[in-house]
């Protein structure tokens, strides 16, 4: 979730027109379907 919020604070401080600060795209729960589902991709750039 901190990545998340890491992500979504970058793009509102860039793009505020088109990002919501203070919100998050997934909640817990969904994250968590989302990295058991071994068909759906996560990308992740370090």
């Amino acid at each position: 979730m901190r990545l998340l919020q890491q992500v979504l604070t970058i793009h509102h401080e860039g793009r505020p027109d088109l990002f919501k600060g203070g919100t998050t795209k997934y909640t817990e729960a969904q994250l968590q379907q989302i990295i058991a589902d071994d068909a759906r991709p996560i990308f992740v750039m370090d």
